[in-house]
């Protein structure tokens, strides 16, 4: 979520619900797809692709992605 606000601030697509929080997949996808690429620079245009990449998943249904780790040293 954070590289989503900063590409909005900057201008760089336009906010798919302003009074909205969390954003709905869709309305961040279809304001990734618009925005101009012509314009921007090669490392903004590879986040735009990369989080379209990330968001696009054909999974139906709720989606969790859960990370963890497990220490196994002494106090």
């Amino acid at each position: 979520m954070p590289y989503v606000e900063h590409l909005i601030a900057a201008g760089v697509i336009d906010d798919p619900s302003p009074l909205t929080r969390p954003l709905r997949r869709t309305d961040l996808l279809h304001a990734l797809e618009a925005a101009d690429t012509l314009r921007l620079s090669p490392a903004t245009t590879a986040t735009l692709r990369q989080l379209e990449a990330a968001l696009a998943t054909r999974q139906r249904g709720p989606y969790v992605r859960i990370e963890g780790g497990v220490w196994g040293g002494r106090s």
